[in-house]
């Protein structure tokens, strides 16, 4: 949600204007993300076949380094946060009168986090099912459809 509002505001305020500005970033996001995708993809289509990788890990978890450096990559190597978030609201919020570009930006940015922190409180609802190994698995092999789908759509256009 803070990557997602800093983007909003990023493009309010010219982040896109610089991403036009330099056309040679859009191929190297676009197949870098392509290609992160599909590693993604490949992961998830591992953790269906095998249902060991399904259970409960006996580790400590995983270290709030790790978890922040895989939110990052989420956010960051994806092309699509560049054209939506920076690119699409940044253009809407231009577009608005002068003086209205902070405002819309702050709508943005609240509907964002209020996003993200419903799909976190909607996470803790579905914990029971989430707890069985059948339904990992089944989100598993979707995970890795949609990872695959979008790889795809970003190299063919």
């Amino acid at each position: 949600a803070l990557s997602d509002a800093v983007l909003i505001w990023a493009g309010t305020y010219g982040l896109g204007s610089l991403i036009k500005a330099v056309p040679s970033a859009i191929p190297v996001m676009t197949y870098g993300g392509a290609a992160f995708l599909a590693f993604y993809g490949l992961q998830a289509l591992r953790r269906a076949w095998r249902p060991q990788a399904l259970g409960e890990s006996s580790s400590r978890g995983t270290s709030l380094v790790s978890a922040l450096a895989t939110c990052a990559a989420f956010t960051y190597l994806n092309p699509h946060v560049y054209l939506d978030t920076v690119i699409l609201v940044g253009s809407i919020a231009n577009a608005r009168p002068l003086g209205e570009q902070a405002p819309f930006a702050a709508g943005a940015t609240v509907a964002s986090i209020l996003w993200f922190f419903g799909l976190g409180y909607g996470a803790s609802r579905v914990r029971p099912w989430l707890q069985r190994p059948a339904v990992w698995r089944a989100l598993d092999g979707v995970i890795a459809a949609v990872m695959f789908v979008l790889a795809a759509k970003l190299l063919v256009g």
